[in-house]
Order: C-alpha cells, then sequence, then structure tokens
C-alpha cells in the first residue's frame, strides 16, 4: 500500500512538474518588443490555403516607402510611414499598446483625432526575438503577415 501511495505522489509531483513550452515571460516579451521596428516584408494568403506560403511574402519595396513602428515602455507606439509613390510625405500615428491573450497577441488602439480614433487591432505574435518581430492579421480576408526586423 506504501509503494501504491508513493507511486501516486510521485506522478503528481511528475505531472504538475510539466515544463511550459513557452518559456517567454510577459516581462520578456514587453522587452523584446521595446524600440524601433522597420517594416521589411509583407505576406498574404493570395492563394486561400488558410496560411501564408513562402512564394507569397515579399519585401516590402523601398520605392513605395519606409515604415517604422516605435514602442516606447510606456505602453505607447509610434507608427511613421514615408511614402514616396508620387508625391512623398510622411504620416505619424500614435496607439497605445498592450499583450493580450497570455501574450499571444499585440493589441493596438489609435489615439490620434480623426477618422480612426479608438480604432483597435490585433495581431497574433507568431515569432519575436531582439531582432525579427512577425505578426499575423487574421482579420483580413487573404490574411497578413508582416515581417519587422530591429533598427
Amino acid at each position: 500500500m506504501k509503494n501504491l501511495l508513493l507511486l501516486i505522489v510521485l506522478f503528481v509531483v511528475i505531472v504538475s512538474c510539466k515544463k511550459n513550452k513557452n518559456n517567454t515571460t510577459s516581462t520578456d516579451i514587453s522587452a523584446l518588443i521595446s524600440g524601433k521596428w522597420k517594416l521589411d516584408s509583407v505576406g498574404y494568403d493570395l492563394n486561400g490555403n488558410g496560411k501564408i506560403d513562402s512564394d507569397e511574402v515579399s519585401l516590402y519595396s523601398p520605392m513605395v516607402g519606409v515604415k517604422t513602428e516605435t514602442y516606447g515602455n510606456n505602453g505607447k507606439m509610434l507608427d511613421t510611414s514615408v511614402t514616396y509613390l508620387g508625391i512623398g510625405y510622411t504620416t505619424y500615428r500614435q496607439y497605445q499598446y498592450s499583450l493580450i491573450a497570455n501574450d499571444t497577441y499585440l493589441q493596438i488602439k489609435a489615439l490620434d483625432t480623426g477618422m480612426y480614433y479608438g480604432d483597435t487591432y490585433s495581431y497574433h505574435i507568431d515569432n519575436i526575438s531582439s531582432s525579427k518581430m512577425q505578426l499575423f492579421d487574421s482579420s483580413m480576408p487573404t490574411h497578413a503577415r508582416y515581417i519587422y526586423v530591429k533598427q
């Protein structure tokens, strides 16, 4: 009987100590997001198979412009877009950002007055490291993946 009880206790301890596959904490992800990111590539699910294949990803052309997002430690994000097509112009938009759904989504809310004020967008964090961030947007009919590199 003692052996059976010991086996049950050992089983419970082993199961309850199972390693978490996602060792990244909210603090880690916040630290990784913090800083300036430049849009490098964009992908769309053009063939409608529910995923973005490697041939559906292309570099964000410098002929189109430069898009950067700067995430502060204070939960604020500045989106800067410099567009070169036609007449060159720069736009700045401010957002409030937060991590949601167990830090698997980046949610941003528009803070600037105007037609986008208060709009909220959520992006799945597919991958993030100190040099690269991949965000997935399932709200578009063709889905979209945005790949950023740290500046």
